[in-house]
């Protein structure tokens, strides 16, 4: 047993971020295996699981680096997004990790920042669709300050910060993929649908 001074209890977590529960099954010498670690530690069998996997996340390379370094580059990506300001997202870059903890707890989330390696069709397509649909927002702009083609491409661009919108995203994207509709029809379909929301707000 280890001589060190344990330190008990679950690391702390980002403001706003929640556990979420999943079913685990374990080959025997790996439950016990936990449940050594768990009490060395003077923890429960969940929290000496989220420590043994933080650690091997450190370690874990995916595409030639780190797999924490995958969760580090989501929240750079956050803290970018939030510094260019959008009135309609009430995070400053300081939020940048609550915002990417929220985002990750979400499918959408997940598939946004998902490796494009290991990415799944589905998370391709929907991938795509974001990119499209940003590039359109952004060529309707253009260098205008009509607030009919700005409040289209800030709310596109909010919905990195926003999880229900984007879950809006990634829902539309679905069946869109499903039905067989190509991703720039999709894309210019949402496109519109958004301007003409923000036209009647």
């Amino acid at each position: 047993m280890s001589t060190t001074k344990n330190k008990g209890g679950r690391p702390p977590r980002a403001p706003g971020e929640k556990l979420q529960r999943i079913n685990l099954t374990l080959r025997p010498s790996l439950l016990f295996g936990l449940e050594v670690v768990a009490r060395d530690r003077r923890t429960s069998l969940s929290q000496a699981a989220e420590y043994l996997i933080e650690q091997q996340l450190r370690s874990y390379e995916v595409e030639g680096a780190p797999a924490m370094e995958l969760l580090d580059a989501a929240a750079g990506v956050m803290r970018d997004n939030l510094a260019r300001g959008n009135p309609l997202v009430a995070k400053q870059p300081k939020d940048a990790e609550e915002v990417t903890s929220v985002l990750l707890a979400s499918p959408s989330g997940r598939a946004f920042f998902m490796p494009e390696s290991l990415q799944s069709p589905s998370e391709r397509y929907f991938r795509y669709f974001y990119a499209r649909l940003l590039s359109i927002a952004r060529d309707a702009l253009g260098g205008s300050d009509d607030p009919a083609l700005l409040t289209p491409m800030m709310v596109v661009m909010s919905a990195l910060a926003r999880p229900d919108l984007l879950d809006h995203m990634y829902a539309s994207a679905q069946d869109a993929e499903q039905k067989g509709i190509t991703v720039d029809e999709a894309a210019a379909t949402m496109y519109e649908s958004i301007k003409a929301t923000a036209a009647t707000a």
